[in-house]
């Protein structure tokens, strides 16, 4: 009769006798089969043994995981006596008393033994088939069951290891199968603290509630020897033990035997697991200390695996808050530094850039959503490519608005002479983003950059919810009021910017004004160009060409304060213009840098807009009040009536 010898991934052994008249039996983890295998990698209908004539062959039945025969996988495949049949964690060792009786009748003559003609070296033990029960069988086979359940529990570790990613719940798991192998009253898995002498608990276990009651304490002596030695542990009797001298904890705590090994990461410890007993009649051997140390090795794995998730993750966690607004250089730099980055808020000395498209809120409103967000998106792309070529920070796109960043989280030395430069950059490249919008049909747009240095308080900014990194302080609401007093074209920088600059600048213009939430007048100055290492510069500056109307038209205007409309309407002439300015006579005296909303009639009294914005960038005379505005927003009807008046 043929028979099956079964080791299930537990270690537990059971024989299945096989009827000569059933011609298939089937093998799975459903209890509806013949042979069932309680394992969850096993499948439902996992394989058959099919007899076919006096032969038997083992068939796959398409299983998730595969059916081995003699360490080879197979489909369909003859199995003989001695052969073995590997299913996941379970082994099936087929015997064929017919096949013997066979072999031995023609072998009669010979008087040769039996097992000299069987394929043994395919069994692991094969006195568990052919010799008669003794007590030296039993130890053999006792000891066959312990090492199949050691082998469980390393195929369970790693099978654990590569489908779990918490890593205190693993420890939890490991330290239970260590518990199914090892007959210990007492364990635990701790890792280092800050310093040598402090061990952090991840993982205590106890055999049952008696040992619960015992007290156990981890012994200094023990874990100093351990940890600062590098090297394994074990005691058959640790109370008498020389190499453990008289520690206190072994003595009030009755140890009469303990293994402890370190926990390895690459070559550092970073920990120690450790068994105990107190009981006469259980020492720990070496074969003991050989598994504990095997599972050590196998944990120092999983906390490796544990630091690289981190790692991944804390790179991930980069990648998503800087990938899109930073350079590939500065996100490489900050992966590669040991030190990492700092995404704690800390105050730091940055240059701060806010650009803007002039008058775009007023020219919007003339659009559809649809045209509107095309013309920001042709702007942005082309600036942040410009932005990230020169290592800024896009902290932040407002509408048509760019917060920039230069000094943070990386510093580097020329941070305020990049930023400048970057901007220089940026208006030159309003040609293009214009010739993109005259092909799409749009209007063309104009660029105001401000910039400035000094303190604020960079990091993670926001709430659990949702976090940021940003920058926080006075100096970016300053540097949002020196770009206000922009027109298109315009590079405004604060003095503490140009002295970080030094003499390489081509300054324009300079002019004082006094922003709000400012005590004192500071100056502003107008940048037209970098040399040292970029040599960068806009088109030179040109004396504004005026042409006098064949006769004064009558303007009314408001003044705009921190983009709130002023109610009093104040009349005026427009005597001369010119592209995009013009000469304007009033009885009101208006500071450089003030910002007016013009109303336009025609020489009969008719509106011609009542939607054209501009700003004062030059008084001429105060007595009578002289002044050139520069227009920020034209409005289509007034930029062709003017065209008119002009010709």
């Amino acid at each position: 009769m043929a028979k099956f010898h079964i080791v299930t991934h537990e270690g537990v052994s059971s024989s299945y006798s096989i009827d000569p008249d059933s011609k298939v039996i089937t093998i799975g983890r459903s209890k509806s089969n013949d042979i069932v295998l309680n394992e969850q990698l096993v499948s439902r209908k996992h394989a058959e043994l099919r007899k076919e004539g006096m032969n038997y062959y083992i068939v796959d039945l398409e299983s998730a995981n595969g059916t081995v025969l003699n360490d080879s996988p197979i489909l369909r495949q003859q199995i003989n006596h001695g052969d073995s049949i590997k299913i996941c964690g379970s082994k099936l060792f087929f015997k064929n008393e017919e096949k013997i009786k066979a072999t031995s009748i023609s072998h009669e003559k010979d008087k040769q033994p039996i097992v000299s003609s069987l394929q043994y070296d395919r069994i692991i033990d094969e006195s568990v088939f052919i010799k008669p029960k003794t007590v030296e069988t039993d130890a053999v086979q006792s000891d066959m069951e312990k090492n199949n359940k050691i082998l469980y529990v390393l195929y369970q570790i790693s099978w654990e290891l590569s489908r779990t990613s918490d890593f205190d719940k693993l420890l939890h798991t490991i330290m239970d199968l260590i518990f199914q192998i090892i007959d210990a009253d007492y364990g635990f898995v701790a890792v280092l603290g800050e310093n040598e002498d402090e061990l952090i608990p991840k993982v205590v276990k106890y055999r049952d509630a008696y040992a619960k009651k015992q007290n156990f304490r981890v012994s200094k002596t023990i874990m100093k020897k351990v940890i600062r030695e590098k090297s394994s542990l074990l005691s058959s009797n640790a109370m008498e033990d020389s190499d453990l001298g008289i520690a206190h904890s072994i003595v009030m705590q009755k140890i009469r035997s303990v293994m402890s090994v370190p926990l390895l990461r690459k070559d550092d410890v970073i920990g120690m697991i450790q068994v105990d007993s107190f009981r006469m009649t259980n020492q720990f051997t070496k074969a003991d200390l050989d598994l504990l140390s095997t599972i050590s090795s196998q944990i120092g794995m999983i906390v490796e695996q544990a630091h690289l998730n981190e790692l991944n993750r804390k790179n991930q966690f980069v990648r998503e808050t800087f990938g899109r607004y930073l350079s590939d250089e500065i996100v490489n730099t900050i992966l590669e530094s040991p030190e990492g980055i700092k995404v704690s808020t800390e105050r730091r000395e940055v240059t701060i850039m806010m650009s803007d498209l002039r008058g775009f809120t007023s020219l919007s409103e003339r659009l559809s959503a649809e045209e509107t967000v095309s013309i920001i998106n042709i702007y942005l792309s082309c600036m942040t490519k410009i932005i990230l070529k020169y290592q800024g920070t896009i902290d932040e796109f407002i509408g048509d608005a760019i917060l920039v960043i230069f000094g943070a989280p990386i510093k580097r030395d020329d941070d305020a002479k990049r930023a400048v430069a970057c901007a220089l950059e940026m208006q030159n490249a309003m040609s293009f983003v214009n010739k993109q919008c005259r092909e799409k049909g749009y209007p063309e747009v104009e660029q105001g950059i401000g910039l400035n240095t000094g303190d604020v308080a960079v990091g993670n900014i926001g709430s659990e919810d949702r976090v940021k990194y940003g920058i926080v302080g006075r100096n970016v609401n300053l540097t949002s009021r020196i770009e206000s007093y922009t027109v298109g074209g315009q590079i405004y920088v604060s003095e503490k910017t140009v002295q970080d600059c030094g003499p390489i600048l081509r300054i324009d213009d300079q002019v004082e004004v006094v922003p709000k939430g400012v005590k004192k007048p500071i100056t502003i100055y107008e940048i037209g160009g970098i040399g040292g290492d970029f040599n960068i510069y806009l088109p030179e500056k040109l004396e504004v060409q005026l042409f006098e109307l064949p006769e004064p038209l009558p303007v009314g205007f408001n003044t705009i304060s921190e983009k709130h409309i002023g109610k009093k309407i104040h009349d005026g002439q427009l005597l001369k213009i010119g592209q995009k300015t013009a000469e304007i006579h009033s009885n009101k005296i208006y500071d450089k840098m003030t910002n007016l909303k013009f109303m336009l009639l025609d020489n009969q009294g008719n509106t011609i807009t009542d939607e054209l914005y501009g700003k004062v960038i030059k008084i001429v005379c105060e007595s009578p009040c002289v002044f050139i505005v520069q227009f920020t927003s034209l409005p289509p009807e007034a930029e062709n009536f003017l065209a008119t008046m002009l010709h």
